[in-house]
């Protein structure tokens, strides 16, 4: 076995590494330059072309084909390569000692040198496929590849024997992971609607095996194509050495003369400074990391912001919440009710009817919120489903990085509800179509103090759909879940059930079966989520006819909300996990029981996760103790200047705070604030924080600040108390 595989890496080694000249020397021969050209040359293509895409996607709303973003992108790369053969036949025949010019430096530099004349030069009807701005996200990348290439030409030229080998195998190493990353990016920015920026890089590599079905639900034959190049780029050099014509060509060349690499540094140097000296201009934040140099300064620069001083200001704060000793205490009013919450996946209010009556996606959830209490304004904190979770379930804000420390042992800093409610007499149990696997969901809900945890694994599967890459359609779980309610009804005891639907979760897929509706005809994907939530919101009636069916309706307490919501391209973004807008905030919600709330009604005020905890404490006449909450019993009023903090899944990227009818956007100072009147323009269009006096941009600013870290050092004192008691 070991004598195959060092066959095999020998192998390897004589066809894509070995020298490419055949005689001995140092200097920089016909095949080498060709091996250099043919690794340079198709890598500077392919880079211009990504990153023109990534341009015009932020440049753009809304998801679009790779297929036809690289139609319209064609032209540039493609005269860069015309341009540089006729530039390369020119040099070719003025100054036959430099023939490797046009092989190493021409794709890469004199087309797209003359393509910053068509800039400001040539009509926009010739040359309106490239902008200044285009230009200027191209530049500094070309430079280096230049750079790169001239000195890979001058190391060839003085290297021989193992050392000229080893340089040549870090070259077809290097070139294909240089790709990679703007193709990353490409799918990065079509599929979310923002760069890649080196947080979110580095939390995908470290839990790559997480996210590989995410990544691989993405891929079609256009992001497989582009895959695939930088390995065939790599292999070309190799390939067309062995055809019979160019060996003949190879060998026909005369011998090479020593240190020509200089000559070929100096004709690189006029459109090298063509790139170097054009006119700056002056790019949107959006397209900070679109280029190796952006991408190094968000992997080394710290993305948070503190002013002078604000250490000593942030130890005097008062914390936002201290709930680990929290508890219910029985009451004269306590009532013993059922409480069933159902968390609904991806729901967004605008897509809902109780919030949209034109759309008729949820023709039960509409019916059952006229029987019940409607929260008109129901927000989410961090619209991912697993930082989600805390605030719902134990009435806690989510710790505000990428990483799920919600799900290390113990490590939510509060008690959820299930285990503040078994000191009197309930059961709980959660139940969820989607695996346990990702990001140790199961770990988050025993920490919130499940009896009973159920997830994809739990159930048969015949007869069911796979909705996506995280698991099944919602109604695998209704059975057995009815059954759970029917074994513990059986006991006498009451219960605490909790639901995670599934099905409305990208990439929106219903059930072959399930009726389709035209309800966005014009929008693929935004048909096909609404559709999935017409699918769940059948899966909802089913699931109150099985309690209507047991007659437990009337003693069950039910609240219904969603996650988050989802965005699709009304801001630029799509999807949801590091959208604050209110496409991925506003989410529905209501409380059903016919007892509690014969008349139904509107909750109105500011409200948002947090406030569940307290909702069923009330609802149920009992006191919470031993503790301060950040939520509000959606039965009692909230003050209209309420704050009301959301953000980003990394707190240092984005942040935003609501209070009244305004909402504010932080970026950390990496460009200025935003704010909207969300009562007047609810689609957040009109920025007015050139109408907002400066000291009330600071206070949201310092209250933004003053809350991330105050939350984080809960959860940082939690895991050192945590630690020091192994």
């Amino acid at each position: 076995m070991a004598k195959a595989t060092a066959s095999i890496a020998t192998k390897l080694i004589q066809i894509f590494f070995r020298n490419p000249d055949r005689a001995d020397g140092r200097a920089l021969s016909r095949a080498t330059a060709l091996r250099v050209g043919l690794l340079f040359g198709p890598t500077a293509f392919l880079l211009t072309l990504l990153r023109l895409t990534e341009h015009s996607l932020l440049n753009t709303t809304g998801a679009r084909a790779l297929g036809e973003l690289f139609w319209n992108m064609a032209p540039p790369p493609f005269l860069t390569v015309l341009l540089t053969l006729a530039l390369g036949w020119l040099a070719h025949r003025a100054w036959p000692y430099v023939r490797p010019v046009w092989l190493v430096a021409g794709t890469l530099i004199l087309g797209v040198g003359l393509m910053l004349w068509a800039v400001f030069l040539v009509p926009p009807w010739l040359g309106g496929w490239m902008t200044a701005e285009a230009f200027q996200v191209l530049r500094w990348d070309l430079l280096a590849l230049l750079g790169l290439a001239l000195t890979a030409a001058l190391l060839l030229e003085r290297l021989w024997g193992w050392p000229r080998t080893a340089l040549l195998a870090a070259l077809h190493t290097l070139i294909p992971l240089l790709l990679l990353l703007p193709i990353f990016e490409v799918g990065c920015i079509r599929v979310m609607g923002s760069p890649l920026e080196w947080s979110l890089l580095a939390y995908v590599l470290r839990n790559l095996g997480e996210n590989l079905p995410v990544l691989a639900s993405e891929v079609g034959a256009a992001e497989v194509v582009l895959l695939l190049l930088p390995l065939a780029i790599t292999l070309l050099p190799p390939a067309l050495e062995r055809l019979p014509a160019l060996r003949r060509w190879l060998r026909a060349a005369p011998a090479p003369a020593p240190g020509r690499s200089w000559q070929m540094a100096l004709a690189a140097l006029p459109p090298a400074l063509l790139l170097a000296l054009a006119p700056a201009t002056t790019l949107p934040p959006t397209h900070r990391t679109i280029s190796y140099a952006g991408m190094a300064r968000s992997m080394l620069a710290d993305p948070s912001w503190e002013p002078e001083g604000f250490e000593s200001l942030a130890a005097s704060h008062t914390l936002p919440f201290d709930m680990e000793n929290l508890r219910l205490a029985p009451t004269d009013s306590t009532r013993r009710f059922n409480v069933v919450v159902v968390i609904l996946e991806s729901f967004r209010s605008r897509s809902t009817t109780p919030y949209n009556p034109a759309l008729a996606t949820t023709p039960f959830l509409d019916e059952l919120a006229r029987r019940s209490l409607l929260v008109e304004h129901m927000y989410g904190i961090v619209s991912y489903t697993n930082k989600s979770l805390a605030p719902i379930l134990a009435g806690v804000y989510p710790e505000l990085s990428r990483e799920i420390v919600e799900a290390e042992p113990g490590a939510v800093p509060g008690v959820g509800l299930p285990a503040l409610l078994r000191p009197l007499g309930y059961r709980s149990a959660f139940f969820t179509p989607a695996t346990m696997l990702f990001e140790r969901k199961d770990r988050i809900l025993n920490n919130l103090g499940f009896d009973d945890v159920r997830g994809d694994a739990s159930y048969a599967k015949d007869g069911f759909h796979v909705a996506n890459y995280f698991g099944y359609e919602d109604r695998i779980m209704l059975a057995p879940s009815l059954q759970w309610v029917d074994e513990v009804t059986a006991t006498g005891q009451p219960f605490f059930l909790s639901y995670l639907t599934l099905t409305a979760h990208h990439p929106y897929k219903t059930p072959l079966a399930f009726p389709r509706q035209p309800f966005a005809p014009n929008d693929p994907a935004l048909n096909d989520y609404l559709n999935a939530l017409h699918y769940t919101d059948a899966f909802l009636k089913d699931l109150f006819e099985g309690f209507e069916a047991r007659g437990l309706v009337d003693s069950t307490l039910f609240i219904l909300l969603s996650d988050h919501g989802e965005a699709f391209g009304e801001h630029g973004l799509i999807t949801h996990g590091d959208v604050i807008w209110d496409e991925a905030l506003h989410t529905p919600a209501l409380l059903f029981n016919p007892v509690l709330f014969p008349e139904g009604g509107r909750i109105t005020g500011n409200r948002q996760h947090t406030d569940v905890l307290p909702t069923v404490a009330d609802a149920l006449g009992l006191r919470l103790e031993g503790g301060a909450y950040p939520g509000r019993s959606l039965l009692r009023p909230v003050p209209d200047d309420r704050l009301l903090y959301h953000s980003a899944r990394d707190g240092n990227m984005v942040m935003a705070l609501r209070q009244d009818s305004l909402k504010f956007f932080y970026y950390n100072r990496r460009q200025p604030m935003q704010v909207f009147d969300v009562r007047n323009d609810p689609l957040e269009r009109r920025d007015i924080a050139e109408q907002i006096s400066p000291d009330r941009l600071k206070s949201a600013e310092l209250s933004l600040l003053l809350w991330r870290k105050s939350v984080q050092q809960i959860y940082h004192d939690r895991q050192t108390e945590l630690l020091a008691t192994r």
